[in-house]
């Protein structure tokens, strides 16, 4: 059977994702092997800053993709993959989360940038980095998800504010708003901090 899909695409690399549900739509499950390898950890990371538990993340994931499975023959090639597949990691994270009725830390270490470059050099900085990393982490844990899904999509994932605009179901400018609005109350808090 990887024969047929090696056949059939010489390069894994250079099909589409879109291609690829189609085919897996067609009833070669091989396609949903490319696509679990292709974003296999990026779904886990991003379901791990929604809920904060590993191994929460890594069911959730599996959960994705088992629904991407289930529902191969409904998928229309309208839209990136991605934002598809987004839109249900993100919808299982939710339900997790208010499943849970609480909502856990997430690490957000990218959001450091210029902030710490601003603490001088030496042994101290590895663990004011440490520090600032669970601040942000607190930061997080007081937004409200409204504002966490899209700032953790922009910040974290690397997504662009349309692709963001289709997973959360808003306008594209609520969207913009949204994370500026998580971006300030993080730097007003981090702001408290770092004096």
């Amino acid at each position: 059977m990887k024969m047929k899909l090696q056949s059939q695409c010489p390069e894994k690399a250079s099909i589409s994702d879109e291609e690829l549900m189609v085919s897996l739509g067609k009833g070669n499950p091989l396609c949903l092997e490319v696509l679990v390898e292709r974003y296999k950890l990026k779904i886990i990371n991003f379901v791990y800053r929604m809920v904060g538990d590993l191994d929460q993340a890594e069911d959730i994931a599996q959960e994705v993709f088992i629904r991407v499975y289930r529902h191969r023959e409904r998928y229309q090639p309208i839209a990136k993959f991605s934002t598809w597949l987004y839109t249900i990691a993100a919808n299982l994270a939710k339900s997790e989360l208010r499943r849970r009725s609480i909502f856990n830390p997430i690490s957000l270490t990218r959001l450091k940038g210029e902030r710490l470059s601003s603490i001088k050099k030496g042994p101290d900085k590895a663990l004011l980095e440490k520090e600032l990393g669970q601040k942000i982490q607190e930061g997080i844990e007081k937004l409200k998800p409204k504002y966490r899904v899209p700032l953790i999509l922009r910040d974290i994932e690397g997504l662009s504010y349309v692709e963001i605009s289709q997973i959360v179901d808003c306008p594209l400018g609520t969207v913009k708003s949204r994370i500026n609005r998580a971006r300030l109350q993080l730097r007003e808090r981090l702001d408290d901090y770092l004096g």
